[in-house]
């Protein structure tokens, strides 16, 4: 759970180099940044599938609460 920058790095360059389907769960965006090319949520029983990287989807939730507040 609570790693060092450099294992992080050390990880993240191992991942990378996998040539196959890798299913990462993490709290951790800095750790997903980078790696996740797409994106589950779950929640409302339900799974969502958004074809974007981390930050894309969380920059699409953020714009989708925003509209939301201002409803």
């Amino acid at each position: 759970n609570h790693l060092d920058m450099k294992t992080k790095d050390i990880i993240k360059d191992a991942l990378r180099d996998f040539d196959d389907t890798l299913i990462l769960v993490s709290h951790d965006r800095d750790f997903l940044d980078g790696l996740a090319t797409k994106v589950f949520e779950f929640g409302n029983k339900r799974v969502k599938e958004h074809f974007e990287d981390i930050k894309g989807f969380l920059a699409h939730k953020k714009m989708d609460s925003m509209r939301e507040i201002e409803k």
